[in-house]
């Protein structure tokens, strides 16, 4: 077999060609696009091209064709790596079959970005209010502080480096017609098809693929840094190290930052999504229905953003700014390489006339008292992910327990699974007497029903509700049974997990994850008299069949949560236990 074809456009927009196996001309070929490591997506190449067919000959049909378009688009401000395989010819290759699309340059500049993102009513206006009376910080405006140089010339940049698409964006013959007039789109004359214009196409593509992002990106930046130095200058501040700006939740703002500067330093603020109801209720005047929408927007958007985090972004929590405001600026400031103003230490004196609370610590936990039950409920189920992404538990279950459930942070995870000791109720202090991993005898000798094979390093329940059962520790007044594991999440079709828990067959509370996690059931008493053993209960409504998901996979088992570790803990003296 031999492959005959050319890789006409790879773009940010899309790969377009044509290819034909000279064997089996009649054949139609599959195409795999990988971009920067990671299959992108396939295509046939079975499009007509009027022009193959003759040329070719031998009998070629024309169907050669094959375009994949990029939805959304690639990025502008990052490098990306593509590459184009056809299926069944691994070791032959189109000609330009691997492609670097590059990325603008631009050389440090003497002042960094201090990005202060996250939606609204989370608390980045306080914190904009204290950057500006920090003498290493620039801070243009007064309240809101809603000046977003970035986040402007991000939006420029992105319009003026981008493939032509008249169809959606600038048309050469519309553009001064209209609301044209007064919009600028992507350039019309940036296409493939027109680097033919001179003998040596590649030096026309090197110049809007290279040159001329470069070049705006450097005079962007040199704008933004203009307009910092008569700010700093004016604020008596001209050897300040940062300017903060608020940022957008959209990925060209965020990622337009990393590309004017290097290096960024960005605090995401994030905030209880049912605080956040009422507080786009309270100052928005939103109806509950459009208060959600809104939220449905953005918050999916930050718990992505929390995910691909890096060492220049740190996730804050607003309630963590509140309720302990000196080591949560501590631990700001420390990430931002200044020193902690002595005035950065309490909630209400940054809170001002931006709240709807009566003071900074009523804005905490105010769902409680100002959402209803059908309010809370609708909230809940759907910012579940955001919720447990950033540690926000779900409402308690009521039970003899009264809900004891708690999913631990992300930002703890790591301390705490290394940990032998943890803070226990009442200010007592737990002991880890029992850590147990799959696939070790002790692990499994906890496991009753509803649970699938041992495999290594984890167990599948493998039921609509599973079953564990724990011994009590004896001389315990107090015990915590922890559960690490991850739920099975499949796309947009299951993104988290439900665990229903119960204790002795009564409700103890419930919590949703989508992620691996902790998940700590606390026991502050025995819930039956002397009983020496519990029964765990797990319901997992929301477990599912990948096989039904997914008509590639061969997976039957109804899969919920993949348990990996099993850690006792408790007060007193207790001995290792056994199950």
């Amino acid at each position: 077999m031999a492959l005959r074809g050319h890789l006409d456009e790879v773009s940010h927009r899309r790969v377009y060609g044509w290819v034909i196996d000279t064997d089996h001309p009649e054949s139609e070929l599959q195409i795999v696009v990988t971009v920067d490591g990671h299959e992108y997506g396939r295509c046939a190449a079975n499009q007509f091209r009027p022009n193959l067919k003759q040329h070719l000959g031998d009998g070629a049909t024309g169907n050669h064709e094959f375009c994949l378009k990029f939805e959304p688009t690639l990025s502008p401000f990052r490098q990306h790596d593509v590459h184009v395989t056809v299926v069944g010819f691994p070791h032959q290759q189109l000609p330009g079959n691997q492609r670097i699309i590059p990325a603008a340059t631009v050389t440090r500049s003497a002042r960094a970005p201090l990005l202060v993102t996250s939606t609204g009513r989370s608390g980045t206006t306080m914190l904009m209010s204290e950057f500006l009376r920090h003498p290493q910080i620039v801070v243009a405006d007064s309240h809101p502080y809603e000046i977003k140089l970035i986040s402007y010339y991000a939006s420029a940049f992105r319009a003026l480096v981008s493939e032509a698409d008249r169809e959606n964006s600038t048309h050469p013959d519309q553009m001064f017609t209209g609301p044209n007039r007064y919009r600028i789109g992507h350039n019309p004359y940036f296409m493939s098809g027109l680097f033919g214009v001179i003998k040596n196409d590649e030096r026309m593509a090197h110049l809007f693929e290279r040159v001329i992002p470069s070049a705006l990106a450097r005079d962007f930046r040199d704008f933004i840094d203009r307009y910092y130095q008569l700010v700093s200058e004016d604020q008596g501040k001209a050897d300040a190290r940062f300017f903060a700006e608020k940022c957008d939740i959209d990925e060209a703002a965020r990622e337009g930052a990393r590309m004017f500067y290097m290096p960024v330093r960005e605090v995401v603020m994030v905030r209880d999504a049912r605080d956040l109801l009422c507080s786009a209720k309270a100052f928005w005047k939103h109806s509950l229905e459009d208060a959600l929408r809104t939220l449905e927007s953005t918050l999916p958007r930050l718990a992505d953003i929390s995910r691909a985090a890096g060492e220049d972004t740190l996730i804050v929590r607003y309630e963590d700014l509140i309720r302990d405001p000196v080591e949560t600026r501590r631990r700001m400031y420390q990430f931002i390489g200044i020193d902690l103003p002595a005035a950065a230490s309490s909630g209400d004196a940054l809170f001002g006339v931006h709240g709807t609370s009566r003071d900074a610590a009523a804005s905490v936990g105010r769902w409680q008292q100002d959402l209803e039950e059908a309010e809370i409920d609708r909230c809940e189920d759907l910012f579940a992910d955001y919720l447990t992404c950033f540690g926000y538990g779900r409402r308690n279950v009521a039970g003899p327990n009264n809900g004891r459930l708690h999913v631990v942070p992300n930002a703890d995870m790591h301390r705490y699974l290394n940990a032998s000791t943890f803070p226990g109720p009442n200010r007592t202090q737990l002991t880890a007497i029992a850590d147990r991993s799959a696939p070790s005898p002790e692990f499994a000798a906890h496991l009753l029903a509803g649970w699938s094979g041992l495999e290594q390093g984890w167990v599948w329940s493998n039921a609509e509700r599973s079953t564990i059962r724990l011994e009590w520790p004896p001389g315990a007044t107090c015990c915590r049974l922890v559960l690490v594991g991850r739920p099975f999440v499949s796309g947009t079709r299951t993104g988290s997990q439900r665990l229903i828990v119960g204790v002795d067959n009564v409700p103890f509370g419930q919590v949703t994850i989508s992620r691996f996690a902790a998940i700590e059931i606390n026991l502050a008493e025995r819930p039956a008299e002397n009983a020496s053993q519990l029964t765990i209960t797990l319901d997992l409504p929301d477990a599912a069949r990948p096989i039904e998901l997914d008509p590639k996979s061969t997976e039957k088992r109804l899969l919920g949560f993949a348990l990996e570790r099993i850690i006792v803990c408790c007060d007193g003296d207790s001995d290792m236990i056994a199950p």
